[in-house]
């Protein structure tokens, strides 16, 4: 049986920094970056698997790909900059729609790199924009996943859910779209957090750890990492 090795970037260390918010989509890649060499001292093919943001982060990280990286598995990772992706999640709720003139305001002036007073803000909104959260916002907000993506030439694993409210089936058409050698896998019914919808209740797989992973997804990276295509310990 071929050993392989996961590294994952949605882990935290409570502890590595003061201030959660003083942290870069660069730094994290790197970070990742790190777990990879070490991993490849355990075993010769290494993995990269982001969820979400940690897509994009894997993505990055891939940029300068340490030499036992195998490939990639984005998990409901966006194709699109992930301020355009906040603008369109607050539209889905229509009782969202007087406060959006500012947060299409907002979101511009940050992907300009300035951020706003928080004081400023509307007080609903200003738990999201905090001086910290505008750090990062800035920071993640410059990065477009599709020309990142496109940079990198490895074996490459999509994974979307239908039912996905956050990052949606269009993100993943991109993603494929400039990485023409990934595999996708389409999860029927499954959400953001890659489980089963639950009927009626929009947010129980948000809200109830203990609901399981969908059926088909632990078979799909299975399938794809032990492919013998995709390794480089043959």
């Amino acid at each position: 049986m071929t050993s392989h090795r996961y590294a994952s970037t949605k882990g935290a260390s409570t502890a590595a920094i003061a201030d959660p918010n003083d942290v870069t989509i660069e730094a994290y890649a790197e970070d990742a970056g790190n777990w990879v060499n070490y991993a490849s001292g355990l075993a010769p093919c290494v993995w990269l698997a982001g969820h979400s943001e940690g897509g994009l982060v894997a993505l990055v990280a891939a940029q300068d790909a340490p030499d036992n990286l195998c490939g990639l598995i984005l998990l409901a990772t966006s194709g699109r900059p992930i301020g355009q992706l906040m603008i369109e999640q607050f539209e889905t709720n229509p009782a969202n729609a007087p406060l959006m003139p500012e947060l299409r305001a907002i979101v511009a002036d940050l992907e300009e790199g300035q951020p706003r007073n928080p004081a400023s803000v509307t007080p609903i909104l200003q738990p999201l924009f905090s001086a910290g959260l505008q750090r990062y916002m800035i920071d993640l907000f410059s990065y477009d996943p599709v020309p990142i993506a496109r940079d990198w030439h490895g074996p490459v694993l999509i994974v979307q859910g239908d039912e996905d409210m956050q990052v949606r089936p269009g993100d993943a058409d991109l993603l494929e779209g400039a990485l023409p050698q990934a595999r996708r896998v389409n999860l029927p019914g499954a959400t953001h957090m890659l489980k089963a919808a639950v009927a009626g209740n929009p947010f129980a797989t948000y809200a109830d750890p203990g609901l399981p992973l969908h059926d088909k997804l632990v078979a799909a990276i299975a399938d794809f990492v032990q492919a013998p295509e995709n390794r480089n310990d043959r």
